[in-house]
């Protein structure tokens, strides 16, 4: 499934996205997340970040870092005074304390390594479907559980009842 990128990305940022798309999952391009850990920008009241490419419903974002501006350890190291490095450093300890998984990848690896970190982000830190319930209706209302097929994919989901 291919999908229109717009002329902002790069061929490596459309090869990833292709292939994201490829292995079947669903992602989206440009999307800005809204953090209350990152530092406000100008134009809002919260810190805010668009990467490369975002799987929504995993809550993967994945930022595919150029080695010229992302000062590559390999290629540019320290090359504009480490302001990219600082604001990527910041943006990968941030987006996890609001349930993001972060993937980064730089330009010069291989399109497969990029893949293999995307496939164990999303099987190291599993989110559970959106129907899942994960709270109690009321606080006095024991938790439900998930459908057996959740609680597989899912043990760590306080509505499973593999915890």
């Amino acid at each position: 499934m291919r999908r229109h990128l717009g002329d902002r990305a790069s061929a490596g940022e459309a090869a990833l996205f292709n292939a994201v798309a490829d292995l079947g999952l669903n992602p989206t391009r440009r999307y800005t997340i809204n953090s209350k850990h990152l530092p406000p920008r100008p134009h809002c009241a919260f810190g805010t970040t668009t990467p490369d490419v975002t799987l929504l419903p995993e809550r993967v974002a994945i930022y595919y870092d150029g080695c010229y501006w992302h000062e590559c350890p390999d290629h540019y190291p320290g090359r504009h005074g480490g302001v990219a490095t600082k604001r990527d450093r910041r943006v990968s300890e941030a987006l996890p304390k609001d349930g993001w998984t972060v993937v980064r990848a730089w330009e010069h690896e291989p399109l497969q390594t990029a893949l293999e970190r995307v496939m164990t982000a999303l099987i190291r830190e599993p989110r559970p479907p959106r129907d899942c319930p994960t709270v109690p209706a009321r606080p006095s209302a024991p938790a439900p559980t998930c459908a057996p097929a959740c609680a597989q994919l899912h043990p760590r989901c306080p509505g499973s009842s593999a915890t």
